[in-house]
C-alpha cells in the first residue's frame, strides 16, 4: 500500500535541510529564501512551473490617501519590480502587466493574449510617480502598510513598498503583526481599520482570471474591501458571467482588466512561477499550479 506523509516545518532553513537529507521529499514554493541553493543542490530537482497566481498589494481602504485613484497609479510606478523579482523570488516569476496571469487564460487564449499584449508595461518611472502625487495634492501625506517582518517575503515587499512611497513624497508607515496574525487583514474588518492597504499571493479556483477578479471587484466579492465600484468593470464581468460564446467571453474580460489596471485597486508586482522542488529520484508530480486542482499524488513515480 503505498502512503504519503505530510509534514510541517518551523521554518525555510529546516524545510530546506530536511529536502536536501530526504527527510521531505516534495514541496511546492514560491518566494522560497533558500531557491538557489536548491537549484545547486544534487540531492534535489527544481523546475520551474506554470503559475495561477499574482503577487499582489491589496488596497483595503479608499477612505485615506490610497482612495485617490493617482496615487495607487504612482505607488505602482514608482516599484522596482524587477528588484522584487530578483530578491525575494530569486527570479523565478515573471513581471506582470495585469492582475491575472497567462495561467489562467483557460479559453481563447488568442483573445487574451491580444489585450495582454496591448495593456502598458509597468515601468518603474519615478518623476512620472511623483508628478501624480504632487496632481492629487498628496505630498506628505501618509499610507500604512500592514505585514509581519516574521514573514520574510512580506518584509521585503513591505520594505521595497516603504521605500518606493517615500521616494515619491509619501510618508509611509508599516504596521507589523505576528505570522500568525496576519490573516487577520483578510478576514477581520476591525485587523485592517488602521492599514490603507497589505500584501498577498493570490489565485482564483478555476483557469479563467474572472477565478480571482470576481472576488476583489464585483460589489459582492469576498476580497472587495475599500469597496471598490466600476459599473463599466461590474457590467462586463456580469456579461463575461452569462457569455456562451468564449471568445466573447473572453475579450469581456480583457476589456474589464484593461479598467482594472486603470484604476488599481489591488497592485500587481509579480506572477511567480510553481516552483516544485523533489527528492532526485521522485518523478510525476505536476509542476505546474494546476496540482492545487490536479490529483498529483496518482501521478508520483509515473515518467
Amino acid at each position: 500500500m503505498r502512503e504519503i506523509d505530510f509534514k510541517g516545518t518551523p521554518d525555510e532553513a529546516s524545510l530546506t535541510s530536511a529536502l536536501q537529507t530526504g527527510g521531505v521529499n516534495g514541496y511546492y514554493a514560491f518566494a522560497i529564501s533558500t531557491l538557489d541553493q536548491l537549484r545547486k543542490s544534487k540531492n534535489v530537482k527544481v523546475v520551474d512551473g506554470a503559475g495561477w497566481n499574482v503577487d499582489a498589494f491589496i488596497v483595503s481602504s479608499f477612505k485615506g490617501t490610497l482612495g485617490d485613484k493617482r496615487v495607487r497609479q504612482a505607488l505602482s510606478m514608482a516599484i522596482d519590480r524587477k528588484a522584487m523579482i530578483d530578491t525575494i523570488f530569486k527570479g523565478a516569476a515573471l513581471m506582470p502587466k495585469a492582475l491575472t496571469p497567462p495561467g489562467t487564460w483557460g479559453y481563447s487564449r488568442a483573445i487574451f493574449q491580444a489585450g495582454y499584449d496591448k495593456l502598458p508595461e509597468l515601468k518603474q518611472d519615478i518623476n512620472a510617480a511623483k508628478k501624480l502625487i504632487q496632481d492629487a495634492g498628496a505630498t506628505g501625506k501618509t499610507i500604512t502598510i500592514g505585514m509581519s517582518s516574521e514573514l520574510n517575503d512580506v518584509a521585503l515587499e513591505a520594505g521595497a513598498y516603504q521605500t518606493a512611497g517615500q521616494a515619491i513624497g509619501l510618508t509611509v508607515k508599516l504596521k507589523s503583526v505576528s505570522a500568525q496574525n496576519y490573516i487577520n487583514f483578510f478576514i477581520d474588518a476591525s485587523a485592517r481599520a488602521d492599514v490603507d492597504g497589505f500584501f498577498t499571493t493570490n489565485y482564483g479556483d478555476y483557469a479563467d482570471p474572472a477565478g480571482l477578479l470576481a472576488t476583489l471587484v464585483l460589489p459582492d466579492g469576498s476580497q472587495n474591501y475599500p469597496p471598490y465600484s466600476n459599473q463599466q468593470v461590474t457590467d462586463l464581468m456580469n456579461a463575461a458571467r452569462s457569455e456562451p460564446n468564449l471568445d466573447k467571453r473572453a475579450q469581456d474580460m480583457v476589456d474589464a482588466q484593461k479598467l482594472m489596471m486603470d484604476d488599481m485597486p489591488w497592485i500587481p508586482d509579480a506572477f511567480p512561477n510553481n516552483e516544485l522542488v523533489t527528492s532526485a529520484n521522485l518523478t510525476g508530480a505536476y509542476a505546474s499550479f494546476a496540482y492545487m486542482f490536479a490529483p498529483w499524488a496518482n501521478q508520483l513515480g509515473g515518467a
